[in-house]
């Protein structure tokens, strides 16, 4: 898992079509380090794929002018 990650911000349309609807990419990039918060091990692997995928329920409401 140790490298340099970014965070993208994707919001799509669950209950229709399943399009995104707006994708930003690189919001937030982060370094992970191959170390414990005390350095006593290291990251086994030199190798790591993933996704994390977050539920959030929005909301939107029409504003009258």
């Amino acid at each position: 898992m140790p490298g340099q990650y970014s965070f993208y911000l994707g919001i799509h349309d669950m209950n229709g079509t399943g399009h995104t609807l707006d994708l930003v990419e690189r919001i937030k990039i982060v370094t992970v380090l191959p170390i414990t918060e005390n350095n006593s091990s290291r990251y086994p692997l030199n190798v790591s794929l993933g996704t994390l995928r977050v539920d959030g329920n929005w909301e939107i409401n029409k504003q009258n002018d």
